[in-house]
């Protein structure tokens, strides 16, 4: 969970929705209001806070984001895969860094909210988690096999390029077939340039989601 999804803020927010989030959060945990609270989970709000409000520290943070976020899920060089990227991002603010378990874990134990709150959103919590562990299995499964098949989808393609080119030549076809033949390569492969090769990572995309979904259930829904 980075320090935006913590907070439940977009990378673009102002200092001050950085500043409103940080408070409804503090709302939540804060010793005064709560005095069994986990001081651990206070810490880290505050360090998240600091280094979003500062100029120097946010950019430099940005970048190691950045750099998380055009990561791979595959790729033949380990250095490039979103989870070595994910553990040197962990391992860099390990001090700060805050899991969304135990995120979880600190809401149930620390959170003002009541008892009956607390089950229905542990519930929620629950459901969205199978949802998502469902949505990523399926796609991790089908990238995988991207992964594996990428030299078969290449010939594929080129064999549409081929019919489609000699579609041309056949006076008894239409023209309109060579065209189909090739725009259907054309797009199987772009596709597996966007899974294989693209910068956008799903996983990440399904991560982020996740984790502002998970804060938001918890701090600022009902």
């Amino acid at each position: 969970m980075n320090f935006y999804d913590m907070l439940g803020v977009n990378r673009d927010a102002t200092k001050e929705e950085i500043k409103s989030a940080y408070k409804s959060l503090v709302k939540k945990y804060h010793p005064d209001v709560n005095k069994g609270v986990d001081i651990d989970i206070i810490k880290n709000l505050n360090e998240a806070k600091e280094i979003l409000l500062d100029d120097v520290k946010r950019r430099e943070y940005d970048l190691t984001l950045n750099i998380l976020n055009d990561s791979k899920e595959f790729s033949k060089y380990k250095s490039e895969t979103y989870t070595y990227r994910k553990q040197e991002h962990n391992t860099r603010y390990k001090d700060v860094y805050v899991t969304r378990w135990q995120f979880f874990i600190s809401y149930l134990s620390n959170s003002v909210d009541n008892f009956l709150k607390k089950v229905i959103k542990s519930f929620l919590v629950v459901l969205i988690y199978l949802i998502f562990l469902i949505i990523k299995f399926s796609l991790y499964l089908f990238i995988y096999i991207c992964f594996l098949m990428q030299e078969v989808i290449d010939f594929f393609a080129g064999l549409l390029v081929l019919v489609g080119v000699l579609s041309f030549f056949n006076i008894s076809n239409s023209s309109q077939n060579g065209y189909v033949f090739i725009i259907s390569a054309i797009f199987i492969y772009l596709i597996k340039l966007f899974i294989l090769s693209g910068s956008v990572n799903i996983f990440r995309l399904l991560n982020s989601t996740y984790d502002k979904l998970l804060v938001w259930l918890l701090v600022k829904s009902f």
